[in-house]
């Protein structure tokens, strides 16, 4: 009588794209996270660190001040 065997292969979590903010979605077994980009907190990245934005070239820093870079 033959063996027969099925896998399930489970979603990549990663594929909904869920971070937001420039955010990079990282996949494990049975996990995921979300690298935020500049500027961006939260699980899905999605909470702005300054409130509003800093307008270019002002880049928001982890204190949560728009701060412009030195001059040429």
């Amino acid at each position: 009588m033959p063996i027969q065997t099925s896998t399930t292969l489970a979603e990549d979590p990663c594929a909904s794209q869920p971070c937001g903010g420039g955010g990079r979605c990282v996949a494990g077994a049975g996990w995921w996270a979300c690298e935020c980009g500049a500027g961006w907190a939260g699980p899905d990245c999605a909470a702005p660190l300054c409130e509003p934005p800093c307008p270019p070239p002002a880049a928001c820093t982890a204190a949560r001040r728009c701060e412009c870079p030195p001059p040429p």
